[in-house]
């Protein structure tokens, strides 16, 4: 599951890269790509809370995720409340675009593609910090986005 999300995070820099790349030449972006913007650079930056927050609690012996009974329960855990709001975020945003179909141009595919990255990030990142990998459910919504990337990947060729 690392792996995956180290994968989603280099997208979401790639994204991030790609707009930073069109504002510095000048060309208008629209609210939607701005949206999708603050999204990937939040989800970078609460992805690098997430890892320095579990390399701290790893160094006090505490599994990140895991209810002990000391605190340390998602509700306990204030960057939980933080990764929650950034998957309904996403998820606000992928159910106003919906998924990619054939005969979009390759605007509407990325635009698609960028939003259903977020929520797969997104929820990665929530469910390793606050859930240590999170229930065969979570797992299912984070495969769903991944395919939903890969189906608007596939259009894209």
């Amino acid at each position: 599951m690392f792996d995956l999300q180290q994968t989603l995070l280099s997208a979401q820099q790639t994204h991030v890269d790609r707009i930073e790349t069109c504002v510095a030449a000048g060309l208008a972006i629209l609210p939607i790509e701005q949206q999708l913007y603050d999204q990937a650079t939040a989800s970078i930056a609460l992805a690098a809370q997430a890892q320095e927050a579990s390399d701290t609690d790893e160094a006090d012996g505490v599994v990140p995720g895991t209810y002990t009974g000391q605190g340390n329960s998602p509700d306990d855990d204030p960057d939980c409340s933080r990764f929650r709001q950034a998957v309904r975020d996403a998820k606000a945003v992928v159910r106003t675009l919906s998924q990619c179909r054939l005969g979009m141009n390759n605007y509407e595919l990325l635009l698609r593609k960028d939003a259903w990255l977020n929520l797969a990030t997104a929820r990665s990142t929530y469910h390793q910090r606050c859930w240590a990998g999170g229930n065969e459910t979570h797992q299912n919504e984070e495969a769903i986005a991944s395919q939903k990337v890969g189906a608007c990947d596939a259009l894209l060729r």
